[in-house]
């Protein structure tokens, strides 16, 4: 680059930076319950990059006759819900949750994305999404990944405390998965700043967590006063959480070998102590994700980078980071704001039915979720007695 132009380059900065500078001053004035400003506010790297992404085959908001795409400028800009905008006009409410009042819906949608007592289970299908789109890129990478890693627990529980029953997911001390990285200390404060030194590489745990625009964490003092300090807030909370749980399985299945009786942790609390702190990946209902999603997606592109740059005919493995960091953060960026328009849409289609319809509506949902896994308990069971009949055959006819 010549001198001109990056005088060029460093002057067009800071004139944008100026711009920006006045702007982020301007909405800071407005009411902290201004949903304008709770979108620059909680606004991350990841929130735009929806932005500057081209669609591809499987990549694109034009789902739900182009809804997708204006649920996510909608929200990204703090403006009214196109979806929600005209059910709110007509006074449409939600059917409340059992005893509850029904809830009217607000024209930005805050009421639909953060609905739980509805049917469709729409809050577990975000997760699943963007945390499989996550270790996806991790593992396509080159990470080593391990989902959902029950057996490290399996030296401190029995097999029963790590077998959900069906149709209740996992059991909650097993995390989403086990990642052989190198990542920088973890945040645990609201005091601790990003750093770039990262540590020795190790196994660590990793749970996924998202949160909804209108949730109670986008009305905290720092998600108020620091960008993306909702989904900060959130991920720091999630070790001391997994400590908790491990310490009340302590107490059910290792009485004695864990405090007050001892001093020292109890097994499964040691079990989750060896992995360092549990890190919470979390991504925001505006696209926005926590520093530890940021450190996944660098991890990823070094490794890749030293892997395959020669194959990518560039010149250095910078420059193949480069390439490969931004591509990862525009997928990630665009899964997450997609799944969470995909959400709000996928809530708005109970608005206005009664609680007792809802109530079927589950039941219903819940007939077909078992008859699911019958058929899937079937299939193995086929798989094993394929096994158990067809290869032996085999060995004998050879």
């Amino acid at each position: 680059m010549r001198g001109e132009d990056r005088l060029q380059r460093a002057i067009t900065l800071q004139l944008e930076e100026t711009r920006r500078d006045v702007l982020h001053g301007h909405i800071r004035t407005l009411p902290v319950t201004d949903p304008r400003r709770q979108a620059w506010m909680s606004a991350g790297r990841g929130s735009r990059q929806w932005v500057t992404s081209h669609p591809t085959e499987r990549m694109d908001l034009e789902g739900h006759g182009g809804q997708d795409f204006r649920i996510v400028i909608t929200t990204y800009l703090g403006r009214e819900c196109p979806l929600s905008r005209f059910l709110a006009r007509d006074g449409l409410a939600l059917a409340g949750p059992p005893g509850g009042a029904d809830i009217p819906v607000d024209a930005h949608g805050h009421e639909l994305a953060r609905a739980t007592h509805l049917p469709g289970g729409s809050h577990t299908v975000v997760h699943d999404v963007t945390g499989d789109e996550l270790f996806s890129i991790c593992e396509e990478a080159g990470v080593e990944v391990r989902r959902e890693p029950r057996d490290i627990f399996s030296r401190g529980l029995p097999p029963a405390a790590l077998i959900a029953a069906p149709g209740q997911g996992r059991p909650a001390i097993i995390p989403d998965a086990a990642i052989r990285v190198a990542m920088p200390a973890a945040l645990t404060s609201s005091a601790d700043r990003p750093t770039r030194a990262r540590r020795p590489l190790r196994w660590l745990l990793f749970d996924m967590k998202t949160i909804h625009v209108g949730t109670a964490l986008y009305r905290t003092p720092r998600a108020r006063d620091r960008h993306s300090g909702a989904v900060e807030q959130r991920a720091q909370a999630v070790h001391p959480a997994y400590v908790h749980h491990a310490r009340e399985l302590d107490r059910r299945y290792h009485r004695l070998r864990s405090p007050p009786h001892t001093v020292t942790p109890g097994p499964v609390e040691q079990i989750l102590l060896d992995h360092d702190r549990t890190r919470g990946i979390v991504l925001g209902g505006y696209g926005e994700w926590s520093c530890d999603v940021e450190w996944l997606l660098e991890e990823a592109a070094h490794t890749a980078a030293r892997r395959d740059w020669r194959r990518m005919g560039v010149v250095s493995e910078s420059v193949a980071y480069g390439f490969l960091v931004a591509s990862y953060r525009r997928r990630m960026g665009l899964v997450a704001v997609r799944e969470m328009a995909r959400h709000r849409y996928r809530q708005s289609q109970f608005v206005g039915l009664t609680r007792l319809q809802l109530d079927e509506i589950g039941r219903e949902r819940q007939v077909q979720r078992q008859g699911a896994q019958r058929a899937e308990a079937r299939a193995e069971l086929s798989v094993e007695l394929a096994q158990a009949r067809i290869l032996p055959a085999y060995e004998l006819g050879r």
